[in-house]
């Protein structure tokens, strides 16, 4: 992933819980940029990070999608 795409505005939806296929409590927020939307996915609501995801203009990640980029060697924010 190139640090352009790190700078992408992303919409971070989050459930604490998914049941019969449906996602209870349903939250949403929007960043400025795909890295701080998966830092906070990460960072500040681990719990519920199996049943979040993130979505920029063209791209949707799941919960190990969000984990691989926080870990990746571009990723532009400091970690926790």
């Amino acid at each position: 992933m190139s640090h352009g795409k790190f700078d992408t505005p992303a919409e971070l939806y989050s459930s604490r819980n998914h049941r019969a296929g449906r996602f209870s409590g349903l939250k949403y927020r929007r960043f400025e940029t795909l890295a701080e939307a998966v830092k906070y996915a990460v960072e500040e609501i681990p719990g519920q990070l199996h049943f979040a995801w993130i979505e920029t203009g063209d791209s949707s990640f799941r919960a190990a999608e969000i984990r691989d980029i926080y870990g990746s060697t571009e990723f532009p924010l400091p970690r926790a």
